[in-house]
């Protein structure tokens, strides 16, 4: 089998975009009852062809099954929500208006990149330039230049990131181990994370964010078990597109260069690292120029930091910097855990808890009724106590030799940045799990391989009801939704 299947990611592409230009030819796009009628049937047929296919290994028809409906509901809940909806930053559909809307819209309608810094117009390039592309074939074939569908259509991208990383964790589980039922864990709890098929449904960068971190982690590991020109050529090309699109993707970069260095000291002691430094050498050559330029352009021109965002002030209502850190950060706010399963983005400060609501719910209210997200909201949390238990787990039995090292390593770098994100912007909108959700991609490895190596029978029940009751209640949240 090939490393990189290139073209199921080209098959997946074209049957998101055949999809989307389906429900604008009928008239069916936000549509939430055909949709999410055809939906059921998808769902319905998977599960008719788990039951009923043989020949093949169990394990493995439930994992191909997971990640099947998992792109269901990436796919429908794209299709049944217009880009404005449960939207963050996306403004007027103006060019003046500064959000993401504006964003695409120069590019579509001016053809060149927005000449100010302001408001979303810092922004790394990548998503946009891709969604506008995507935008004016889409709406060339459709005969359409209205603004709202000009700026829609650029959530196929967003859809095809956040179902692309359902199509690397087979090899990602490959090279971490993780095997059996296990893979089916990891497989369920990230496919069925409603903050990703939530973040497939917008007209920003998030979902791509969140692909091009694992496509980085995957090949750094690539790299590590092959360091060939291939795969640092592939990992230098990954970088670069990465950082073109956040430069938050940098934080990877840590997790890469240890991996840089053990390399290098290897071959210093065994002879070889001269090959090895014109691959570094390569490597930045490549990944530097592609991902800083914007950077740099804006550097010159507006006097714009690597490291900028949007600032808000202290007297903004979102501002949490009067809060002490240790509430902030290091306690479980229990009473807001058991009031609601929302957050409210007015009022909420801990950490730990408005991760867990967000990834569940983003920052928004539903009208759904209430037992659906309590049950999700409780599953969540109990897949939360198994990825610590995980991390313990991991550490204690001193797993962390080969694979466990890495998936630890990860998902606690992705833990502390969001921590360090919180602290650097005090603001309630900086705890959102969407700046966070590549983290549920070593988390579910974890659970995953924790599945397989804890012996304890009670252990492997929990997380299965667990991950099973996550699959349900997240697959029923997505189907009511309006």
């Amino acid at each position: 089998m090939k490393k990189y299947p290139v073209f199921r990611f080209i098959n997946l592409f074209f049957s998101i975009l055949f999809c989307y230009l389906a429900v604008r030819l009928l008239g069916i796009d936000g549509n939430t009852k055909y949709i999410h009628l055809m939906m059921v049937v998808l769902l319905g047929g998977i599960g008719v062809w788990f039951c009923l296919k043989d020949g093949e290994d169990g394990v493995e028809r439930a994992f191909q099954a997971f990640v099947a409906a998992g792109m269901v509901l990436h796919i429908g809940y794209m299709l049944s929500t217009g880009c404005m909806i449960r939207s963050h930053d996306l403004g007027d559909f103006t060019i003046s208006s500064g959000g993401h809307a504006s964003y695409l819209l120069t590019l579509i309608w001016q053809g060149q990149l927005p000449q100010t810094n302001e408001i979303q117009f810092y922004q790394q390039p990548f998503f946009y330039l891709a969604g506008s592309v995507v935008s004016v074939v889409v709406n060339h074939i459709l005969h359409c230049e209205e603004a709202f569908y000009l700026v829609d259509a650029a959530k196929i991208i967003s859809c095809f990131a956040s179902c692309a990383v359902l199509l690397c964790l087979k090899p990602l589980c490959g090279i971490c181990g993780v095997k059996g039922r296990g893979r089916v864990i990891a497989a369920a709890m990230t496919a069925f994370l409603p903050a990703s098929y939530l973040a497939g449904g917008r007209g920003n960068c998030d979902a791509l964010v969140y692909f091009f971190m694992t496509v980085l982690f995957l090949q750094t590991l690539r790299f590590r078990e092959k360091p060939d020109w291939n795969n640092i050529l592939l990992l230098a090309l990954a970088y670069g597109l990465a950082m073109m699109t956040k430069i938050s993707c940098g934080l990877m970069a840590l997790f890469t260069t240890v991996i840089f260095l053990y390399e290098f000291g290897k071959r210093i002691r065994h002879g070889g690292w001269l090959l090895l430094g014109l691959k570094y050498l390569t490597f930045a050559l490549i990944s530097f120029p592609l991902g800083l330029w914007y950077s740099m352009r804006n550097y010159f021109r507006f006097a714009q930091s690597l490291t900028y965002v949007l600032q808000l002030t202290s007297d903004s209502p979102l501002y949490r910097g009067e809060v002490p850190l240790v509430q902030r950060f290091f306690t479980l706010d229990t009473a807001n855990l058991l009031k609601t399963p929302y957050v409210n983005i007015g009022s909420d400060y801990n950490l730990p808890v408005y991760l867990l609501k967000s990834a569940l719910f983003g920052e928004f209210y539903y009208s759904v009724p209430v037992m659906v997200p309590v049950l999700l909201l409780l599953c969540g949390m109990g897949l939360s106590v198994v990825t610590v238990v995980a991390v313990y787990d991991g550490i204690r039995k001193k797993k962390m030799a080969g694979a466990w090292k890495y998936m630890i390593g990860v998902f606690c770098l992705s833990l502390l940045a969001a921590f360090y994100f919180y602290w650097r912007e005090p603001y309630s909108c900086s705890m959102d799990y969407r700046y966070s959700i590549f983290m549920i991609v070593p988390a579910g490895m974890m659970a995953g391989r924790l599945y397989e190596e804890g012996g304890n029978v009670v252990m492997k029940k929990s997380i299965s009801c667990l991950t099973a009751g996550f699959v349900l209640c997240s697959v029923l949240f997505c189907l009511m939704v309006r």
